[in-house]
């Protein structure tokens, strides 16, 4: 790096209407070198506004997009101004834009209270350039601030500074009023943990353990805040403390968990003083907890010590999966220590066996090439490989005793520093030759790098035994149901109480290895096992209910659990298997054109047009029968409010007798709306809770299939390229050396391509049918059931108005008989209706009283032509009298309107002669030497 960044400030707004942050970001820069002549920062779908260097706007430079890595930009400096040490401040003003990879937003039906929008950012593992123009690499760390002003509380991977946490929303209506948040990360942290939430969220400390300067909380919705303390209150901060006391001491000052809502799709997130977590770890008896432990670690290993590229992971992920496990066998126990290597050996080998195609993505150090999405390497090799391989080093070097004290000095060597393998190795080496001398270094010459780091295969280079202790009940009842698969299951010894002593894991592996039988269950045993073991179908544990269907779905059975499978589900999870089965590869024809495919895929753009049209109908319907009710309720009160003049004192149907049946029908017809409103209330929560929740969670789903079809799409030119070039040099008839060797590197791109495309093209040709018909079945009963919820709220409306008009009114006519008698009746009224009534003082001035009845009539209908004048006031002008009393303030200009008019402008200070005990009248002055009167409501005592 040239010119780095030192610290970035946030100032950002968030926009819920258009869904997007607005506002700018300032860098301050430290140039590594003399006369550096630009500097080039990450983004990705930013709409930039404006450029600044040292305060002066510069011209900039957005180059061409590219699919993974977005669009580098480039602003110039003056090379000659540039010194090795210099500071720069660059201050970049941007919005995000609706293709923002890093933010998600949830509609409030998407939330646990349904009541407010939510956002959630996901910047792992470039995703941060689209949250601003970053030098978005982990090996560039940074201090940050931020300051964000939003209507909803927001919480940042920071030190809040302003307002404190156990303040709601700073004391002020959520929803309604926007308020700054302030907040600062005074330890340099990769760009990938800088992170933001906001949504109707609350703050619950837990108990502060004694002697720690750092504290620990829990946020959530209001919904689920006790749930989400109680489950993770009791451990939370001996975790921390725990790894403190094995490795080094807590830095971030803060060690916060936010339970997202329900519809946030990952497991979890390590962000620095802010560990965002699924809701599904809220399983109600704690034995999920242990999540957080390896979030914690992260504090050590990822977001202290950090991996400099994505191609050293491991480094991040191995050791903190690896400290995890530590932590658990220091709090509840060794055995439960090698317990979590058995649970996690599984999904290593489904892992390894899916990258089978794509072998280089086996390996523990991966070999990216430009532009490679790291995201297609994802999977659990770096966290389960990667500790195995830590785990392997331990005991080859003597045990734990012999390890921890290496880990403290590789934690205390590489603080706040980003490294590599080679780093890493080369420490290894060093502490060990210090530490143990010839002995150790000896064990570490024998030890295999090449195959643990580099090294491919469907295992581990070496087998690595595990203490069975608590696995061994849950193998046993395995293979007790596996023996049992030629039997009656009349005649069967299972029970309940099989699992009575098995915790959450056991159960897991007990599953796990029922999954692992060489053939799957009979139909009638999985049928059976569901009527022994009922707590599948209802436990909390998502780990549990989620391999208990994985299992009924594989059997001949799994007819019978299809639709509890995707109740449960709500098609999120179900669908989230789609990246994970694109690891599998099926042969086809290479061809750039899949008609199987596009027709899919026609389908499924279908799918989603629907879908929307659906949600804005849905939304625009509820929209417009609250507006309805809403507009007919105020309608009823200010059609009730004309036939009421002057407080009632006007007796309008002794006068008007034949208005009669109207005054008494505005006051029923204003409760008839109001009944309409709280009956119709019921039919529009089902319409958001039916309908458009759902929706939005389909298109969620559907917002990562189409990810990923457009990442197909870009494999597709990809291949198209490749095939182009290589089609070329092949029918080139006099090729030279140079076109042969271009041939073979030619030949291995174009194989890298084809493998690539056909494993994006086919998981997507295999997921979608079945996506396709699940959401038709769950698309197609939506529509109806609107279109039932739509006549309903019309025949209950239409019911309620006819029970009113009912014996009134005479409703068989057309509109224009209506409209005809309306203005039949209505005759010359306005003509001969008064002019409006006084309002009180306000904003706008109100009208004056008309005058007295001595005053000159004339007048008063000359001044009535400019402005209508009110109703003359029901006590007549009083006499003029000579005692004066208080001064008063002009608050609007007033022209006398007939004799005896006092005229003022506003600010004019009157002197007071007399008044009355209401300001709607009129009031006696002196101002300028003359006396006159004046309407009361024009002044302030």
């Amino acid at each position: 790096w040239e010119i780095t960044t030192k610290h970035v400030h946030f100032d950002w707004e968030i926009d819920w209407k258009q869904r997007v942050l607005t506002g700018g970001v300032t860098h301050k820069l430290v140039a590594q070198r003399d006369a550096v002549d630009k500097i080039l920062l990450d983004t990705m779908f930013l709409d930039i506004k404006s450029v600044a260097v040292d305060g002066r706007s510069v011209e900039y430079k957005l180059h061409e997009a590219h699919e993974v890595m977005g669009a580098a930009l480039e602003i110039p400096l003056n090379p000659t101004e540039v010194k090795s040490g210099n500071e720069i401040s660059l201050k970049v003003d941007y919005s995000t834009t609706n293709k923002c990879t890093a933010i998600g937003w949830l509609e409030k039906e998407q939330t646990a209270g349904k009541k407010f929008d939510f956002l959630f950012s996901q910047c792992q593992p470039i995703y941060a350039r689209s949250l601003g123009p970053l030098q978005d690499s982990p090996s560039v760390k940074i201090t940050y601030s931020a300051n964000v002003r939003s209507v909803l509380p927001a919480l940042m991977s920071a030190l809040r500074v302003s307002p404190p946490s156990e303040t709601i929303h700073g004391g002020k209506e959520i929803g309604k009023d926007v308020v700054e948040y302030q907040y600062n990360q005074p330890v340099a942290i990769p760009s990938y943990l800088i992170a933001i939430a906001s949504g109707n969220l609350v703050y619950k400390p837990f108990e502060k353990l004694e002697g720690k300067a750092w504290t620990t909380g829990v946020w959530s919705e209001p919904e689920t805040i006790e749930a989400s303390y109680w489950e993770f209150h009791k451990d939370t901060a001996h975790y921390v403390a725990t790894a403190e006391r094995l490795v080094t001491p807590y830095e971030f000052g803060v060690y916060d968990v936010l339970v997202l809502p329900p519809s946030f799709p990952y497991g979890g997130m390590e962000n620095a003083c802010l560990t965002f977590l699924t809701p599904t770890l809220l399983a109600g008896d704690r034995s999920l907890v242990d999540v957080v432990a390896h979030e914690a670690s992260h504090s050590w290993f990822g977001n202290n010590v950090t991996t400099a590229d994505s191609g050293h992971f491991w480094l991040n992920e191995g050791f903190t999966t690896y400290l995890e496990r530590i932590l658990q066998g220091e709090l509840h126990g060794p055995a439960e220590r090698d317990f979590s290597y058995i649970i996690g050996r599984k999904s290593l080998l489904d892992a390894l066996k899916g990258y089978a195609e794509r072998p280089k993505y086996q390996r523990l150090v991966i070999p990216y090439t430009f532009g490679e999405d790291p995201d297609d390497a994802y999977s659990t090799i770096p966290y389960e490989k990667g500790s195995n391989f830590l785990l392997y080093l331990e005991r080859q070097l003597g045990g734990l005793d012999v390890i921890l004290p290496y880990l403290q000095d590789y934690v205390k060597t590489f603080r706040g520093k980003s490294i590599r393998t080679d780093d890493w190795k080369a420490h290894l080496f060093k502490y060990f030759e210090a530490n143990g001398g010839k002995e150790k270094v000896d064990i570490l010459n024998k030890v295999d790098f090449e195959a643990w780091l580099h090294g491919e295969g469907l295992d581990l280079p070496v087998p690595i035994p595990y203490d069975t202790t608590l696995a061994q009940k849950a193998y046993d009842l395995a293979r007790a149901w596996d023996e049992s698969r030629s039997k009656d299951t009349t005649n069967l010894p299972f029970s309940e109480s099989d699992l009575k002593d098995f915790s959450s894991n056991q159960i897991v592996v007990f599953l796990e290895s029922l999954q692992s039988l060489s053939s799957p269950l009979p139909a009638t045993h999985i049928r059976y096992m569901n009527r022994v073991y009922p707590s599948f179908n209802m436990t909390g544990n998502a780990e549990t209910r989620s391999r208990w269907y994985e299992l009924a779905l594989a059997s001949d059975a799994a007819g019978d659990f299809v639709q509890n499978a995707a109740d449960w589900v709500g098609f999120t999870k179900a669908i989230m298997r789609t990246p994970h089965m694109m690891t599998s590869k099926v042969g086809m024809s290479k061809k750039s054109n899949d008609p199987e495919f596009d027709e899919f895929n026609r389908h499924f753009t279908a799918v989603e047009g629907a879908a929307e049209q659906l949600l804005k109908d849905s939304k625009a319907f509820t929209e417009a029968v609250n507006s309805l009710l809403v507009s007919g309720s105020q309608f009823a009160v200010h059609f009730a409010a004309i036939f009421s003049p002057l407080g009632n004192e006007y007796n309008l149907e002794g006068k008007h007798p034949e208005s009669a049946s109207t005054i008494h029908n505005a006051e029923g017809y204003q409760r008839e709306m109001e009944d309409l409103k709280l009956s119709l209330a019921p039919e529009l929560e089902l319409i958001q809770s039916r309908i458009v929740g759902p929706i939005g969670e389909l298109q969620t789903i559907m917002k990562q299939i189409r990810k990923n079809i457009t990442k197909r799409d870009h494999k597709l030119v990809d291949y198209d390229r490749h095939n182009n070039s290589l089609t070329k040099l092949r029918e080139k008839k006099e090729k030279t050396l140079s076109d042969e060797k271009n041939l073979f590197k030619l030949e291995q791109d174009f194989e890298q391509a084809v493998n690539e495309y056909e494993t994006y093209n086919n998981a997507l040709k295999t997921d979608l049918p079945a996506f396709l018909q699940l959401a038709t079945r769950f698309i197609d009963p939506l529509f109806h059931s609107f279109y039932y919820m739509q006549l309903n709220i019309f025949y209950l409306t239409l019911e309620k108005l006819n029970g009113f008009c009912e014996k009134k009114y005479e409703t068989s006519g057309t509109i224009s008989d209506i409209a005809s008698s309306y203005e039949t009746r209505r005759g010359d009224a306005r003509e001969k209706s008064p002019p409006p009534p006084p309002m009180s003082a306000g904003a706008i001035p109100p009208p004056p009283y008309s005058a007295g009845p001595n005053a000159n009539s004339v007048s008063s209908f000359a001044a009535a032509k400019k402005a209508p004048p009110p109703p003359p006031p029901v006590k007549p002008k009083p006499s003029p009298a000579a005692k004066p009393v208080i001064y008063v303030t002009a608050l609007y200009d007033f022209d006398a309107q007939a004799d005896g008019d006092l005229s003022f402008r506003a600010g004019d200070k009157i002197e007071l002669v007399e008044r009355s005990d209401s300001a709607e009248d009129w009031w006696t002055g002196k101002l300028n030497g003359k006396q006159g009167v004046f309407p009361g409501n024009y002044v302030q005592a």
